[in-house]
C-alpha cells in the first residue's frame, strides 16, 4: 500500500514539475540584447527633442511630431542590411513620413475624407512591404506619420511646424541607429549560410578524396539545422521582390537540397568512390 502511493506520488511529481517549470519560465522575462538598444536609443532621443521643442522653441506641434517621429524612427522600424542599406531606408522613411504629414494635415478637417485617404494610404503603404524586408518594417512607422497628421487637426499653416518636428526626429534617429545598432539578422542568416557552404564544401572535398566521415556528415547537417533556425528566426525572411532578397532564400534553399544530397549520398559509409564524387562535384 505505501509502495503503490509512493509511485503514485511520483508520477504526480514527474507530471506537474514539468508544468509548474514552464509556466514559471513563461513569467520571467527573456533579456533581448536588440531591444534593449532599442530602448536605449529611444530613451536617448526623444526625451531631449520633446524638451528642445517645448521649451526652446516653444511649438507644441514640433514637440508632438517630433516625439512621435522619434517612436516611429527608433522604435517602429527596425531595417536591416548594411549600414548603407540601413541609411538609405531611413532617408526613404523620412521623405515618406515628410510626404504623408502634407497628406494627412490637407485632409484632417474633413472626417470622411481623412477615413477614405487613411484606407488608401494604409492600402498602399502595406502593399509596398512586399518590396522587401526594409519596406515592410517602415511600414508602420510611415503610416504613424500619416495618422498623426490627420487625426489631429490643423491648418496648412501647421505644416512647417509639423515637417521640421518630423524632420527633426528623423536625422536625430537615424543618426542614434547609425551609432547605436545591433547586429541584424539579415546579417545573421548571412553568416549562417556561409557556415553552411563551408561544411558543405569540406564534405564535398572529403567525398573527391575519398575520406568522407561520419562527423563531416553530421557537422554539415548541424549547420543546414542552424541556418533554417536562422532564417526562421529572422523578423522579415529575406524573400522579398529585391534581388538580394531573393538571391539569400535562394541560396538557403539550395544549401538545404545540396546538404539533403550529400548526406543521403554518404548514410551508412565512410568512403565513396572518387569517381562518384567528381561527377558530383559540377551539379552541386
Amino acid at each position: 500500500m505505501a509502495a503503490s502511493a509512493t509511485t503514485l506520488a511520483d508520477r504526480l511529481a514527474s507530471q506537474v514539475r514539468p508544468r509548474f517549470l514552464t509556466a514559471f519560465s513563461s513569467l520571467v522575462p527573456a533579456w533581448s540584447w536588440p531591444a534593449a538598444l532599442r530602448a536605449l536609443r529611444t530613451a536617448v532621443v526623444v526625451p531631449p527633442l520633446f524638451a528642445l521643442s517645448v521649451e526652446v522653441l516653444g511649438n507644441l506641434q514640433v514637440a508632438i511630431f517630433a516625439a512621435f517621429g522619434g517612436f516611429a524612427t527608433l522604435l517602429l522600424a527596425s531595417f536591416g542590411g548594411t549600414r548603407r542599406d540601413q541609411l538609405l531606408a531611413h532617408s526613404f522613411l523620412a521623405l515618406a513620413g515628410g510626404a504623408f504629414v502634407v497628406l494627412g494635415t490637407a485632409v484632417s478637417g474633413v472626417t470622411a475624407l481623412a477615413a477614405c485617404v487613411t484606407a488608401l494610404v494604409a492600402f498602399c503603404v502595406l502593399f509596398a512591404g512586399i518590396a522587401g524586408g526594409n519596406a515592410a518594417s517602415g511600414a508602420t512607422g510611415a503610416l504613424l506619420a500619416f495618422v498623426l497628421a490627420a487625426a489631429s487637426k490643423g491648418a496648412l499653416s501647421t505644416v512647417p511646424a509639423r515637417e521640421a518636428g518630423w524632420w527633426m526626429a528623423s536625422g536625430a534617429g537615424t543618426l542614434a541607429v547609425m551609432l547605436l545598432s545591433p547586429r541584424p539578422a539579415g546579417d545573421l542568416v548571412r553568416s549562417a549560410a556561409a557556415s553552411a557552404a563551408s561544411s558543405l564544401a569540406e564534405q564535398l572535398s572529403a567525398g573527391v578524396a575519398g575520406t568522407v566521415t561520419p562527423q563531416a556528415v553530421e557537422r554539415a547537417a548541424a549547420s543546414k539545422q542552424a541556418l533554417a533556425q536562422a532564417f526562421a528566426a529572422a523578423p522579415y525572411r529575406p524573400t522579398g521582390l529585391a534581388v538580394t532578397d531573393q538571391a539569400l532564400g535562394a541560396l538557403v534553399e539550395d544549401l538545404q537540397w545540396a546538404t539533403a544530397c550529400l548526406r543521403g549520398k554518404t548514410a551508412g559509409r565512410s568512403q565513396e568512390t572518387s569517381s562518384k564524387w567528381r561527377l558530383l562535384a559540377p551539379l552541386l
